[in-house]
């Protein structure tokens, strides 16, 4: 159990400054081929005999960095993961030790490559098949580029997968009630009708809510490393309500 120092909230409403106590527990939820040209000359006369000639077309040699791996969710950049490497290649035949520049889609990304080699993979870090992951396992995207002169290369990317983070806790606020409203009048205890506890995870907009008529309430279901922006009112029994208190923000 993690207990959090008390945390003073200033009531607006009609009534005085509370404060609130933050106690948190968690629980865990959870290669080349060889082409032959071959051509004949014209015929010369009588008893002459055709001439053939062979030009070779030989295949280019790739090396380098041909695999890498992603994980889901680390480090995505503006939610793509990316990753990438330099190929190499020789090739014997003039002008042939180049790559051919395109981007290649595979199953779960894109890959582009330059003449010389550089190559960047990019996938959509939110794409289902990815968040679907377990840790674990893996998906694998297969993509093949080539040479100028056709040599194809497989460049193999290995997505890894990641849990979800399902820690979940449960917070305890609690408050003085109020005994004044903002004229300086007094608050009987028994003219209040309810206090109610509004939250979100975004400073101004709550988008979640509880209600009680004590001075203490447990929320449940908080997740861990999200912050939490809590204010609070209380509500008389003539259905008039305060205004919100000073805005506490947690993180849970």
């Amino acid at each position: 159990m993690i207990i959090f120092p008390l945390v003073k909230i200033p009531f607006k409403f009609r009534f005085i400054s509370t404060l609130i106590t933050l106690i948190m527990t968690l629980q865990m939820s959870a290669c080349g081929t060889e082409e032959f040209l071959t051509a004949v000359a014209p015929n010369l006369g009588s008893g002459s005999e055709p001439v053939t000639e062979i030009a070779d077309n030989h295949a280019a040699l790739i090396s380098g960095v041909d695999s890498a791996s992603v994980t889901e969710d680390v480090n995505p950049n503006s939610a793509n993961l990316e990753v990438g490497g330099t190929l190499e290649i020789t090739d014997p035949d003039t002008g042939e030790a180049a790559f051919s520049e395109k981007t290649v889609t595979g199953i779960y990304g894109k890959l582009t490559i330059t003449s010389a080699g550089t190559w960047s993979y990019t996938a959509d870090n939110n794409q289902s098949a990815i968040q679907s992951l377990a840790g674990g396992t893996t998906l694998i995207d297969n993509l093949i580029i080539s040479s100028v002169d056709g040599t194809l290369h497989t460049i193999t990317i290995t997505i890894f997968g990641a849990d979800e983070n399902n820690t979940t806790a449960n917070i305890t606020l609690s408050w003085n009630v109020p005994v004044q409203r903002e004229d300086n009048s007094t608050l009987a205890l028994d003219e209040i009708e309810k206090h109610t506890i509004y939250f979100g995870t975004t400073s101004g907009q709550y988008t979640n809510q509880a209600s009680t008529n004590s001075d203490a309430h447990i929320i449940t279901g908080l997740l861990v490393g999200t912050t939490y922006y809590f204010v609070i009112t209380t509500t008389d029994t003539d259905g008039r309500e305060s205004q919100h208190s000073t805005e506490v923000p947690i993180t849970i």
